[in-house]
């Protein structure tokens, strides 16, 4: 059986069999057993449902990609002001840049050249690539959001990762003999 659920490639990639897993959420007397839901989540999307759920106000000093997942417990579809963004610098093939909007996904490349569309509710499994066929304006669209999408997700990162240098620690190791 496959992994992926014969999603497009697997874990280190950015295509469906890459980013889309189940959740399980038990909630008593707030969601019902058994209920199935198709909306997409991500962990983005954590802290504005926790700050609802505290009654907290959400930071409003940085940008918060994500919405408060309480809609979709009761059935409903999320309400999102900017596209799901995600990127991953260490994915297997080409395509490291995804953005998710309603059932349309585009991905690049890093260098956002090259692009794939899919619509992910007649295509799942991303095997019928629609950029720029029928739907030129629509691939256009989303292009020029994901550019901005990109463009401040860029601004956001310390210079230093950039590079690939942060978090990284130099150790000289030089054994040492010790006398008893």
């Amino acid at each position: 059986m496959d992994p992926t659920g014969e999603m497009r490639r697997g874990k280190a990639c950015i295509y469906e069999g890459g980013i889309r897993l189940p959740c399980l959420i038990l909630w008593p007397g707030r969601i019902k057993p058994q209920t199935v839901s198709e909306e997409p989540a991500s962990g983005m999307d954590l802290l504005p449902t926790l700050c609802q759920l505290a009654g907290a106000k959400v930071p409003d000093d940085r940008t918060i990609d994500g919405v408060s997942m309480l809609l979709m417990f009761e059935g409903e579809r999320l309400e999102r002001k900017m596209p799901m963004y995600f990127r991953w610098n260490g994915s297997w093939s080409d395509i490291k840049i995804a953005m998710r909007e309603g059932d349309w996904k585009l991905l690049a490349d890093s260098g956002l050249e090259k692009f794939e569309m899919y619509n992910l509710c007649a295509d799942t499994r991303e095997l019928h690539d629609a950029a720029g066929l029928w739907l030129m304006a629509k691939f256009e669209e989303m292009k020029a959001k994901l550019r901005k999408l990109h463009a401040g997700g860029e601004a956001d990162i310390p210079k230093d990762w950039r590079r690939g240098t942060a978090g990284r620690v130099r150790v000289d190791y030089r054994p040492t003999m010790s006398r008893q």
